[in-house]
């Protein structure tokens, strides 16, 4: 009998699971029949812009450079920074410097430009600059060098000096070394020549014995 009762309960389990397969079929069917493919994207949108399937395939395009975006924040481009950039540097008043073959009329110079009108020599360079209406000239490129002495009146006012120096009174190197080690010689004390005859064990053991002198006092 509990084998009957077991294949009974097989037997239901059984119908209950095809009862829900043919479910799924009778749904699909009708999937099917309105016109609708089971599993796939029928379609798509980006920004709420409907993009076309094709093949089971939307091709949808990212961009991938700054310049395929939409600028709302208005940010600034390498050339637009060098515009305004160059715009504030003419509207600070900061003097440029240009050249120019001949001064330059009023009417046409520029308040914040200096001119260099080349010297007719070709050695330096005149400025000039347009202030209150008015070409001005306000010096030019060389140097004045004439109150600085050159290299070789230098030199030789050096050793003019030199020569007029009086050191009579000063000893030489020579003479102050000869002073130096007589007056060692003089002193009483020892000198390297006294120690020429003694070997090096013996002038070890006179300053042992020494050491040992200043002990025992």
């Amino acid at each position: 009998m509990a084998l009957k009762k077991t294949n009974q309960e097989l037997i239901t389990k059984i119908f209950k699971q095809t009862e829900k397969v043919y479910a799924k079929i009778a749904d699909l069917d009708e999937i099917k029949a309105n016109e609708g493919d089971v599993n796939v994207i029928e379609k798509i949108t980006v920004n709420g812009t409907a993009v076309e399937v094709t093949d089971k395939t939307a091709a949808i395009t990212v961009p991938t450079a700054v310049s395929g975006l939409e600028n709302d924040a208005g940010y600034q481009t390498a050339s637009d920074v060098e515009t305004i950039a160059a715009g504030l540097v003419a509207a600070s008043g900061h003097a440029s410097v240009t050249t120019a073959d001949e001064i330059p009329d009023a009417a046409d110079a520029e308040s914040n430009i200096l001119y260099l009108v080349e010297d007719a020599d070709g050695g330096y360079y005149d400025i000039y600059a347009l202030i209150d209406g008015e070409m001005k000239h306000l010096g030019t490129t060389t140097v004045d060098l004439s109150n600085y002495s050159t290299t070789e009146e230098m030199n030789a006012a050096i050793a003019e000096a030199i020569n007029g120096v009086d050191l009579s009174a000063y000893s030489t190197t020579e003479e102050m070394n000869t002073a130096i080690q007589s007056a060692v010689d003089n002193s009483g004390h020892l000198t390297e020549d006294d120690f020429e005859d003694f070997t090096d064990e013996e002038i070890e053991a006179a300053y042992e014995a020494a050491v040992a002198d200043e002990d025992d006092d």
